[in-house]
């Protein structure tokens, strides 16, 4: 689990929860307004990840990227070791629940990035756990859950999950003829639980009105259904999802019927199809269904036996090739992605370099970039260098639709990009590589004198309007087309 996790940045976002961690450890305060970008400065916005990046930052000061690095690492090696410690207390046959274990950790780690989503998991699993450890047992409290909800409303939007998890158990309880007191008062109690935030019921507000704004948004493919494709089938960790849906489905609905009730029921088949609506929701959903295997184990397996050391012995070899398969790189290399295990920066981090780069201009002024560039661009040029066009946070919350939809436009129309350098007097352009659209418009600026190339690696290419000279050549760096 931890080989796994340990692997080098290459999201753009972390920088700027980074930056927003370090204004709140400066200013002591929560910031209300976006002071990061030029289209929308001034604008209200509403950090519902506040102390995750508090608390980020912090790591970061201590030893820079490994330290968040291992941070996260953390988180996960704690989400699943709640689910190991969980499925060995409900005495089911050992191998199942390894299985099951192996299973998930391949379907979550398309998400192992370094991001707020790592503590947003290890909280589900908590409220998952009390709720069906409820489920099972109806002395058991649900009071503990209020008080997860009062730290998960801070660190990450997910905490809308515990709200609709709540409701559906008061339902359940409701279709089953059973007294709905408990469920009520839980379900009241994680809505003012999730008032306990410095913007107090604007944040919810602000969530549901992202999530409503996030289907007419283009830019990032994680907010777009996941759609089936051969590409799709290459990647191990939607066969360990399929994989897991199947064997906790035929226990849940042939096996053991008798086990789950209507609440379980409606987990899994919400676990099963949440990621063809939502792709971030692939890691919730294998989490979700090897929860779902403690309300339906089976009698422990015999003592001894050749097929109990056999079972063991292919456990055994299936978890050591993974680990080595992380270690060599040999996994992510299978599957056409750039992740290498580390604890640093990756090459391909959009902006990271760009951004040191720009850094030596002081009072750049306004930039356009990529949308993935944004945040690398914020922690090294906030507050003193340029703002930025676009970053990774929420529509809805911070940019509105439009401004994203003139971002497509920018960089896919020559004569929409030149109005519009025209009216912004963009100082600088940072676009990525990666991606399909910021290719376009970078073979464009190869003919455009107002523009250029002075920079490039494997992420960016950054360009100057022509009369700037750059300063303080790396070695590192291509500036041929």
């Amino acid at each position: 689990m931890w080989t796994a996790s340990c692997r080098n940045i290459e999201n753009g976002d972390l920088g700027f929860h980074l930056a927003a961690g370090r204004l709140i450890h400066q200013q002591h305060a929560v910031p209300q307004v976006d002071d990061f970008s030029h289209t929308a400065l001034g604008t209200r916005w509403i950090d519902f990840e506040w102390l995750y990046q508090w608390g980020t930052y912090i790591c970061w000061r201590l030893d820079g990227p490994r330290a968040v690095v291992a941070e996260h690492a953390l988180l996960n090696v704690l989400t699943f070791g709640v689910l190991a410690w969980l499925l060995y207390r409900r005495r089911g046959p050992p191998i199942e629940g390894l299985c099951a274990l192996a299973l998930a950790v391949l379907a979550c780690e398309l998400r192992f990035s370094v991001r707020p989503h790592a503590v947003g998991r290890l909280l589900l699993v908590v409220v998952l756990a009390g709720l069906l450890n409820w489920r099972r047992d109806r002395t058991a409290p649900l009071w503990p859950l209020v008080l997860v909800q009062m730290f998960w409303v801070n660190l990450h939007g997910s905490y809308l999950v515990a709200l609709a998890l709540a409701a559906l158990l008061v339902v359940d309880e409701r279709c089953e003829r059973r007294p709905i007191g408990k469920p009520a008062l839980l379900l009241a109690g994680l809505v003012l639980a999730s008032l306990a935030t410095p913007y107090g019921w604007r944040q919810t507000k602000s969530l549901l009105a992202h999530h409503a704004a996030v289907g007419s948004m283009a830019t990032n493919p994680e907010w777009l259904p996941l759609k089936l494709s051969a590409s799709l089938l290459t990647e191990p960790g939607m066969w360990a999802l399929l994989a897991l849906a199947v064997y906790v489905g035929v226990k849940l609905f042939v096996l053991r019927r008798d086990a789950g009730g209507w609440f379980e029921r409606a987990l899994w088949v919400t676990a099963v199809f949440a990621p063809f609506m939502h792709v971030r929701s692939v890691d919730a959903s294998a989490l979700v269904l090897v929860a779902l295997l403690l309300p339906v184990s089976s009698a422990p397996q015999r003592e001894g036996g050749m097929h109990v050391v056999l079972s063991w012995g292919v456990v055994f070899l299936v978890l050591a090739s993974l680990e080595m398969a992380f270690v060599s790189n040999r996994y992510w290399r299978a599957t056409g992605r750039t992740t290498r295990l580390g604890m640093g920066i990756g090459p391909m981090a959009p902006g990271y370099r760009a951004g040191e780069y720009l850094a030596q201009f002081p009072r750049l002024g306004r930039i356009f970039n990529g949308y993935a560039s944004g945040g690398w661009l914020i922690w090294w040029l906030h507050p003193s260098g340029g703002r930025v066009f676009v970053d990774g946070r929420d529509v809805g919350n911070v940019y509105s639709p439009e401004i994203l939809g003139s971002y497509v436009n920018i960089l896919t129309d020559t004569a929409v990009f030149r109005e519009t350098a025209a009216g912004y007097q963009w100082s600088a352009l940072v676009l990525e590589r990666g991606n399909p659209l910021g290719r376009g418009l970078i073979r464009r600026l190869q003919e455009d004198e107002a523009w250029r190339l002075v920079f490039l690696d494997d992420a960016n290419a950054v360009y100057l309007p022509g009369t700037v000279v750059r300063s303080a050549p790396d070695e590192r760096d291509d500036p041929s087309p």
